[in-house]
């Protein structure tokens, strides 16, 4: 796995202010996983009509939300909650910033994983 940072917080802010006036825009997280996403509407469409469940890259049915920024501020009022790294945890687990070792987007399966992949970084 390869941890680069392609979104970082406040690039994950202003996608979710843009996106914020789109009704048919969500976050969606996985069940089973850290992994989520700020998805403008065609992410899951093709022509208009829905392309399947969404899942998560590895599998994971999602669960999601129209509340942007209520979700950002729970994660930044709640650091403990993804561990030692608290809040770059919560952001490396956003889509696209852990990659497969051949480059596809991928997720981990808990915040220790994710706490883990930001220790080797570090090393």
């Amino acid at each position: 796995m390869k941890l680069q940072i392609k979104m970082t917080l406040d690039d994950i802010k202003a996608k979710a202010s843009r996106l914020k006036g789109n009704a048919d825009a969500r976050l969606v997280y996985a069940v089973h996983s850290p992994w989520w996403n700020l998805c403008p509407p065609w992410l899951y469409t093709i022509g208009g009509k829905p392309r399947g469940i969404p899942c998560d890259p590895r599998g994971s049915v999602l669960l999601e939300t129209g509340k942007f920024d209520e979700f950002i501020k729970s994660a930044e009022d709640n650091l403990s909650h993804y561990g030692r790294h608290g809040i770059q945890a919560f952001v490396a687990a956003y889509h696209g910033n852990v990659t497969t070792d051949g480059g596809l987007p991928t997720s981990l399966d808990d915040w220790e994983a994710y706490n883990a992949l930001l220790d080797e970084q570090k090393e």
